[in-house]
């Protein structure tokens, strides 16, 4: 992934604080630099509210950021994936998610190298769930499910549990 740095200006621009030299209405990609020298760059940020440099899109390396956007980038630079947080899946490499449903989750599929979504699978730590009840009294008698089961007993005592299940 790149993280390209365009010099607007008809000079070198210099960014002291990174040690780097950017000639006069060239790119510069900052990939190889230090991400928290990035993100860390006072000289950086002065040379876009100069409006002497800007950051193009990571996302397609071409579309240049507004200078809000690019300070953002800039102190985002630890972050994998700019502007990701808060985008759309399909924007990773890594992501297949044409169509999402309600309660799948991500699942690597190593045939492909994707995350797919998928139906949850397996579990993982405890099956009870407790439902707040309380009494005619007012007291607090919790309701346990079970493994998937609601305790139901039939007027005669005898226990007929139902069976919670995903809609």
């Amino acid at each position: 992934m790149s993280f390209i740095l365009k010099n607007l200006s008809v000079s070198d621009v210099e960014i002291g604080d990174i040690g780097i030299s950017i000639p006069a209405g060239e790119n510069y990609d900052l990939a190889d630099e230090s991400a928290s020298d990035v993100a860390h760059s006072t000289d950086l940020v002065d040379a876009v509210t100069l409006g002497v440099v800007i950051i193009l899109d990571p996302l397609d390396d071409v579309t240049p950021l507004t200078q809000s956007q690019s300070i953002d980038a800039i102190q985002s630079a630890n972050d994998t994936h700019f502007r990701i947080r808060g985008g759309e899946l399909d924007q990773l490499d890594d992501v297949s998610v044409p169509s999402p449903l309600d309660t799948y989750v991500l699942t690597y599929v190593t045939a492909n190298n994707q995350w797919e979504s998928k139906p949850p699978s397996g579990g993982g730590g405890s099956t009870n769930t407790c439902f707040p009840f309380y009494k005619a009294d007012g007291t607090y008698d919790p309701i346990t499910v079970t493994s998937g089961q609601f305790p139901f007993f039939k007027s005669d005592g005898t226990q007929d549990n139902i069976i919670i299940q995903i809609c």
